[in-house]
């Protein structure tokens, strides 16, 4: 019996595992590093394991930073949760009537949010900074992280429209047609029809949404004067300083730092994988 062999697959299989493996090995390394002293670090490969599993690293990164790590993560939380569940929501909100409704130059603004979305942070860096100034937000602590917030749900807004809207053109109008005649107004079958059927496209914003601010860094200089409401990725960024770099316990608070988006894509895996299928039809 003759065996054919699949070069197509073979291929494919070989381009996969190569891929994982230059995702994988910077991973490897940083988890390495991270329980090795620093003795080991500076006299052994980076790809080599630690003799033994030292915790100094994590105890001190707990303390080490500007602000310190537990501080950072708090901050960070803070500025977070809020930004995530305001752009996503009127993000939506935008894209409900430019998807369902049919009216006079809904064209037009949708190229605006499209437009939106090309704007560099750098371009407005400085009116941003001179609006949150004249406001008041620049002198106070809850004022920075308002800032924030707000720098973040604006530039989170079209992004999010724009995924949504997809995503609701693709829902049948009979639908929304049933809704009405049973009496539900335009916001009932929003909240209570089209979100629900929207929560995969919803994960995945979440997500993106929760890392590209998890990991922001930008808008913390610029709008957070105090150095006691940073959020993780500046406590990260000041444990390498010009008099040197204790690369132990930045290996090991970079690994700290990773762990919250790890749980929520854990936690949202299902809804993020039928997100993504949905959302690229």
């Amino acid at each position: 019996m003759r065996i054919s062999f699949n070069w197509r697959r073979f291929s494919l299989y070989a381009a996969i595992i190569i891929l994982c493996l230059i995702w994988i090995l910077p991973l490897l390394t940083v988890v390495f590093a991270s329980f090795k002293t620093e003795a080991e670090i500076k006299t052994t490969s980076s790809l080599s394991p630690p003799s033994s599993l030292f915790m100094g690293n994590y105890l001190e990164s707990l303390t080490e930073g500007s602000p310190p790590i537990g501080t950072a993560f708090k901050n960070t939380l803070i500025i977070t949760v809020p930004a995530v569940a305001g752009s996503i929501f009127l993000g939506a909100l935008a894209a409900y009537p430019l998807s369902r409704l049919r009216f006079r130059g809904s064209v037009y603004i949708y190229m605006l949010l499209i437009f939106g979305m090309m704007f560099p942070y750098q371009l407005v860096m400085v009116p941003l900074y001179q609006t949150a100034s004249a406001l008041g937000l620049y002198q106070s602590i809850v004022g920075n992280y308002t800032a924030v917030i707000l720098a973040h749900i604006v530039f989170g807004v079209p992004f999010c429209a724009f995924i949504l809207r997809n995503f609701f053109r693709g829902i049948p109008r009979s639908l929304q047609d049933a809704a009405m005649i049973d009496g539900c107004s335009h916001f009932s079958f929003f909240w209570k029809v089209l979100l629900p059927l929207a929560l995969p496209a919803l994960a995945v914003l979440a997500l993106l949404q929760f890392t590209g601010i998890y990991n922001d860094m930008l808008w913390a200089l610029v709008l957070m004067p105090r150095v006691e409401t940073y959020p993780i990725a500046t406590t990260l960024a000041s444990l390498s300083t010009t008099s040197g770099t204790s690369y132990g316990i930045l290996t090991a608070a970079g690994f700290l730092a990773v762990i919250p988006t790890l749980l929520l894509f854990v936690f949202l895996q299902k809804y993020f994988l039928k997100g993504l299928a949905a959302v690229g039809q």
